[in-house]
């Protein structure tokens, strides 16, 4: 075939196979016999829109006919195939990644949630309170309770949630500084707390409501509830030392001088939070099997380091007094005692309480 007139004697051929004649050919695009014969002996050749015209006719493409034959149709069927088969997994990792942004989003909406305490009564009352829970873990906490005078060590604390079948205990002891961890409370609206002590040479019980109001949702901790700030009793003037220190390690702002901050590493998650507003300091180290738990209270002004087994029951504990420096075995193997070069960074925080 001349390699000038492939695409005339293509028509041609096309032509033949339709069984048209030059005439019928040209009166079906409105041209003369004239310009058929021109085009197929290779005098001249259609323009684009007239190729278009005769590509419809003939069922063919223009790339076909400007080639002067048919593309192998297996080439066809191909080419057609890789172009379904790209639009569909185009179509299917968009709705993919549309599914996983959407179970993120539900994973993490809420994820985490901030509740402070109010309780302010004539007879008892705390120096603050909060409980912090996500789907993973949580913790409720009562700063030191006090009563016309400080509770002594005969007054019977028992914190529980009220349940129309029975009550359910979340704590109960004499410790007036209260930390649970991974307590489930079902319904923040029924927690009591409930005192017994001896008054008069009688016992006596009393039971107060405690108010838990939200402070703060999500990993970022944004603020929901502006009213509920004044639950906290001390006020903290400006300490941009202890600001400082915090944003050098790391620590982010979420408001109401409360700071967080999570680490991951291979073999452990670190969760801190620093509450700059009654000089609070908790660290959460979270292992595969084991749990160490680093808590400050300025009432107490003692740095203590627990280790939970996977069952949360405290196996070891020590406590850190920064007064004298030393660190004292509380409970569990006294010979094995942590070095103070393990809670460096919780010192340097908790210095800056001051």
């Amino acid at each position: 075939m001349d390699e000038k007139n492939r695409t005339g004697e293509f028509l041609a051929k096309l032509r033949n196979e339709k069984g048209y004649t030059q005439q019928k050919l040209a009166d079906k695009i409105h041209v003369t016999n004239k310009a058929i014969s021109n085009w197929e002996n290779g005098r001249s050749n259609p323009d684009l829109d007239m190729m278009k015209e005769l590509a419809k006719i003939f069922d063919v493409t223009v790339d076909e006919l400007y080639a002067g034959k048919r593309v192998d149709e297996k080439d066809v069927i191909f080419k057609r195939k890789i172009k379904k088969l790209f639009i569909r997994s185009f179509i299917t990792l968009f709705v993919i990644n549309f599914l996983l942004l959407f179970v993120y989003f539900l994973l993490t909406v809420n994820s985490v949630k901030f509740y402070v305490l109010d309780l302010d009564d004539d007879f008892i009352n705390t120096t603050g309170g909060y409980y912090i829970v996500n789907k993973n873990k949580s913790i409720l906490h009562l700063d030191k309770l006090e009563l016309d005078s400080d509770i002594d060590s005969n007054t019977y604390i028992e914190l529980y949630e009220k349940s129309s079948t029975e009550n359910i205990i979340l704590y109960s002891g004499f410790n007036s500084n209260i930390d649970l961890y991974n307590v489930i409370v079902s319904d923040l609206n029924d927690v009591y707390l409930k005192i017994t002590f001896v008054e008069d040479e009688e016992v006596t019980d009393k039971i107060y409501k405690l108010n838990f109001y939200p402070k703060y949702i999500d990993h970022k901790f944004v603020n929901i509830n502006e009213k509920s700030s004044a639950v906290y009793l001390n006020a903290l003037s400006d300490n941009n030392e202890l600001v400082d220190k915090l944003v050098e390690l790391g620590f982010h702002d979420q408001g109401e001088l409360l700071y967080f901050k999570e680490e991951k590493t291979k073999k452990e998650k670190i969760t801190t939070y620093v509450d700059a507003n009654i000089y609070t300091y908790n660290k959460i180290v979270e292992s595969k099997d084991s749990r160490k738990l680093i808590t400050y209270y300025k009432e107490l002004d003692t740095i203590d380091v627990q280790f939970l087994d996977s069952k949360n029951n405290i196996y070891k504990e020590f406590r850190y007094e920064p007064e004298k420096e030393i660190i004292v075995c509380v409970i569990g193997r006294c010979d094995d005692v942590i070095d103070v070069e393990e809670i460096e960074e919780d010192i340097s925080i908790v210095k800056l309480f001051k």
